[in-house]
């Protein structure tokens, strides 16, 4: 036994404590608070030796195992380059937008599923005679690193492996599937556009064909090429016959007054007024103003004397003849020449009101054509010029696609992004990952018993150490704890021990008795073996040895424990002074001083019917008229009936726990205690051991004094001490 013992504080004890069942299969409960550390520390308590060996021995194994397995791997490395500039036709080429994303993507295609699979069903791969189906695709991708430097425009490829030749067959087939689906991609991107746009200027062209047409039907429906000259000379005409209509209505109205019209003399036409009626005159017009203004910028350049200067004036004089001829060939017509003489002078006109009238009726009815002609021609004007503006749209549409197509045509030719810069034909030995892999199987097989151990701690729902009481069953207040005696005692230091964790329980019970008034104590089990018996003598040895008269009661109806120890013999006990009333006459004396005993008496388990609460209260009333101390050793309480009863009259129970209870049967007895209204006083853990006493309990600590020559042995622990062992030899 170590020459230090730590025993438990004396914390004050409840009443009765508010138990919060903590137990269960699989370890039982903890504390909310406790933290993962704990409760890996409580499921590997003393379990420790044999997980560190079997620790060590399984993870030599993983490491050796680690070491010797894997193969000499071999890498190979290549690089591509991708180009940030953007081709085009017209412009200057500019840089991608957010080119740093755009080569992230790219690494994620070369890493993705569907391009490794295509890099399988290259000819580079297949020539390595390697497996090429999809399965073997998650493999492929385990091996191969895809990387890029920071801001740079290269991707690295690598692929590892233990043959030189597959690695870099990886590579390369990696690199050739990237730029077959990159080259595939843009061509048919391209493809598409082209189609999209010689179709758009396909169907533009049609239009502008189907919209001239249609431009060329109209015109010729009025028989001239310009209808803007016809809708000219057509509102010229208009003038000319509303300027007649309004002089023959005055010659008319001036008839019918009787008056003689007045004629207004004839002046000779003027070319300008003829290039309305006449499109060739107006022609000729044009072009002799031109001329004429050519020539004065050559005086101005040339001088006189230049011969551009004579050229300019001869066609301007030619230009002249012509004109002068139309004037004239515009009098020799008929109507014309109808009104003059042959000397040229105007003929007398007479003047028929009827005549006039009819006249007159004749230009209105010209000037009703003219003035229908004019707007057939504007409105047949007008929807030429809105078909020409679509004309000029589609041209617009046109020139558009054909820039398109002839940027896709050159962007056709510059195709390729991807530049290949290594290929990866030379594969090296891969840095030895040998220590690190026996370093993971080092770890792993460690790992293999502490999951083990700690799967066993889990399903292990005993009761091993008597802190647990504290974790397993929050609420409930430890006592004390005794230590797990041998059947035979010889270490005096073993007794003295024994004696001072049981006048530690006393003396808890007599603080807190004091303050309750309690004096009454029932010490229970949660099953049979826990000690209980040897606890309730134990305590009321240490009761009397501090000077308290002490009755211990024989409530045990099966074991009968304390009768058979104190070895009394007697025919009566609890159950004939139940029946009797009485208690003095059943008691006996013992050979200790201040203690005595009510035996169990001739009753057994049948006659447990007999008893009743009531009855108790009665023995332990007039009991208490005689003794400072009662204490009562019942039965287990979840196996006898005499427990419960006890449990419900006494001032407080205890509850003995063995090391090795289940927790299961623990919460159990407390929630049934709590269940029946018994005062718990708090629990005592039997049968610690001495690491137990070193882990578990603090604040107080006991330290033997060793004892030489002199001192007798029989005298070294007392009465109580001895009293103790026996007990414990006994049980």
């Amino acid at each position: 036994m170590s020459q230090e013992i730590q025993l438990s504080s004396m914390n004050p004890m409840p009443m009765q404590g508010e138990y919060i069942p903590g137990g269960g299969s699989g370890g039982g409960g903890s504390p909310t608070n406790q933290n993962p550390l704990g409760k890996l520390h409580k499921l590997l308590r003393g379990r420790y030796p044999i997980v560190i060996v079997l620790a060590l021995i399984f993870g030599a194994i993983g490491g050796a195992a680690g070491w010797i397995m894997p193969k000499q791997q071999f890498m190979a490395t290549g690089q591509i380059e991708l180009s940030p500039l953007i081709r085009n036709l017209s412009d200057a080429d500019r840089i991608m937008p957010m080119f740093n994303a755009f080569i992230g993507v790219q690494m994620q295609v070369l890493q993705s599923p569907r391009l490794i699979q295509q890099a399988l069903g290259t000819q580079t791969w297949k020539d390595t005679n390697n497996p090429s189906s999809a399965d073997f695709s998650g493999y492929f991708a385990s091996n191969l690193v895809i990387d890029s430097p920071k801001n740079s425009q290269l991707i690295t490829i690598s692929y590892t492996d233990s043959k030189p030749n597959t690695a870099s067959a990886g590579v390369g087939a990696v690199i050739q599937a990237y730029i077959s689906r990159q080259n595939d991609e843009e061509t048919r991107e391209i493809r598409e556009k082209q189609s999209k746009y010689e179709t758009r200027r396909s169907v533009a062209a049609g239009n502008i064909n189907l919209r001239q047409a249609e431009i060329q039907t109209l015109t010729l429906k009025f028989g001239v090429p310009d209808l803007k000259v016809l809708q000219d000379t057509t509102m010229s005409q208009m003038t000319q016959l509303q300027a007649q209509i309004d002089s023959q209505q005055m010659t008319y109205d001036a008839l019918l007054q009787g008056k003689t019209p007045t004629t207004k003399p004839v002046t000779r036409v003027t070319p300008e007024q003829l290039v309305t009626s006449n499109l060739f005159m107006r022609q000729l017009v044009n072009d002799r103003n031109s001329a004429s203004l050519e020539l004065v910028k050559a005086r101005l350049k040339y001088g006189e004397s230049h011969p551009v200067i004579g050229n300019l004036q001869q066609q301007i004089k030619i230009y002249n003849d012509q004109i002068e001829a139309q004037v004239e060939a515009y009098y020799k017509q008929p109507q014309i020449a109808a009104q003059y003489n042959d000397d040229g002078t105007l003929k007398q006109q007479s003047f028929d009101p009827e005549r006039v009238r009819q006249d007159i009726e004749r230009f209105k009815a010209s000037l009703e054509v003219k003035r229908k002609l004019a707007t057939d021609v504007a409105r047949t004007s007008a929807e030429i010029a809105g078909k020409q503006q679509e004309i000029n749209l589609l041209t617009q549409n046109i020139n558009e696609a054909t820039r398109e197509l002839d940027a896709l045509e050159f962007r056709k030719d510059m195709l390729g992004r991807v530049a290949i810069i290594n290929g990866g034909d030379n594969a090296v030995p891969a840095a030895n990952k040998r220590p690190l892999i026996a370093a993971a199987g080092f770890i792993g097989g460690m790992g293999i018993p502490v999951g083990l151990m700690l799967l066993i701690g889990l399903m292990d729902s005993r009761l091993r150490y008597s802190d647990e009481t504290d974790t397993d069953m929050s609420g409930i207040t430890l006592l004390g704890i005794l230590p797990n005696l041998p059947d035979r005692l010889s270490d005096p230091e073993q007794a003295a021990t024994a004696a001072h964790c049981v006048h530690q329980i006393r003396t808890m019970l007599q603080i807190n008795g004091a303050a309750t008034d309690q004096s009454v104590f029932a010490v229970t089990s949660a099953s049979p073996g826990d000690g209980k018996t040897s606890l309730t003598l134990a305590l009321g040895l240490s009761f009397a040895a501090c000077g308290s008269r002490t009755l211990l009661i024989d409530c045990d109806l099966i074991g009968a424990g304390l009768t058979r120890r104190l070895g009394v013999q007697s025919e009566t006990g609890i159950l004939e002074a139940a029946l009797n009333r009485s208690v003095l006459e059943h008691i006996r004396t013992t050979e200790i001083t201040d203690v005595a005993i009510l035996p169990v008496g001739a009753g057994g388990a049948l006659h447990a019917s007999t008893l009743s609460p009531n009855a108790l209260r009665r023995i332990i009333a007039e009991a208490k008229k005689h003794f400072d101390t009662i204490l009562i050793d019942t039965g287990p309480i979840l196996g006898s009936i005499e427990a419960s009863l006890v449990a419900t009259v006494a001032d407080g129970i205890v509850l003995t726990v063995a090391r090795g209870q289940q927790r299961q049967l623990i919460d159990k007895s407390l929630r049934h205690l709590m269940s029946i209204g018994a005062k718990i006083c708090g629990v005592v853990f039997n049968r610690a051991q001495a690491r137990d006493f070193e882990r578990s309990l603090s604040n107080v600590s006991m330290r033997s004094v060793g004892l030489v020559g002199t001192v007798d042995a029989t005298n070294r622990y007392g009465v109580l001490g001895r009293a103790v062992q026996n007990s414990n030899k006994k049980d």
